[in-house]
C-alpha cells in the first residue's frame, strides 16, 4: 500500500529542486568559467562545421573534375558517323586517350586525397596497361591498392574496437 506523505514532506523542496538550485548557485558563481566553456564549445563546433563543409566543397569540386575527364571518353573521333554537328571531336583514339590521361592526372595532382582523386589515380593505372605501359600502370595501381588497403585496415580496427 502506497505511503502517506504528510504536509510538511509535501512542502519540502524534491531532489531535482535541490540539485538545480545547486548547479545555478554554483553557475551563477563561476558565471566567466560557464561563458569560457559555452564560448569554446560554439567555437568547436563552428569550426567542425567549417572543416566539413570545406572538405564536402572540394570533394564535389573533384568529383564534377573527374566527371569532366571521364567525359572526354564519351567524345567522338573525327570522320565518325555518330558525330553531331557542333560536337567536339578528337582527330584519333591515340590523342582522346592522351587527353583522357592528361585530365585524370590532372585530377589526381589538385585533388589526390579526395575519393574522386584516388578514382582518378585507379583509371589512369587501367588507361596507362590499355595504352601499353605497363610500369607506369603497375605503380598507379599499386599506389591505389595501398591506399585502399588502407582504408579497409582503418575500418576493419573501428569495428573491432569501435571506442
Amino acid at each position: 500500500m502506497a505511503e502517506k506523505i504528510d504536509r510538511k514532506q509535501l512542502k519540502r523542496p524534491d531532489e531535482f529542486q535541490v540539485v538545480a538550485g545547486r548547479a545555478m548557485g554554483w553557475m551563477a558563481g563561476h558565471q566567466r568559467l560557464v561563458l569560457g566553456v559555452a564560448a569554446a564549445v560554439v567555437a568547436v563546433a563552428l569550426t567542425a562545421w567549417g572543416v566539413t563543409a570545406w572538405r564536402e566543397s572540394r570533394e564535389s569540386k573533384a568529383s564534377a573534375e573527374l566527371a569532366e575527364a571521364l567525359e572526354l571518353l564519351s567524345r567522338p573521333i573525327a570522320g565518325d558517323a555518330q558525330a553531331q554537328p557542333g560536337e567536339q571531336t578528337f582527330p584519333s583514339k591515340e590523342e582522346r586517350e592522351k587527353a583522357v590521361i592528361s585530365a585524370l592526372e590532372k585530377v589526381r595532382s589538385d585533388h589526390g586525397n579526395t575519393a574522386a582523386g584516388q578514382t582518378a589515380l585507379a583509371e589512369l593505372g587501367f588507361h596507362k596497361l590499355k595504352s601499353g605501359d605497363a610500369a607506369a600502370a603497375t605503380k598507379d595501381l599499386e599506389e591505389f591498392n595501398r591506399h585502399i588497403v588502407g582504408a579497409i585496415e582503418v575500418i576493419a580496427e573501428y569495428r573491432r574496437d569501435p571506442t
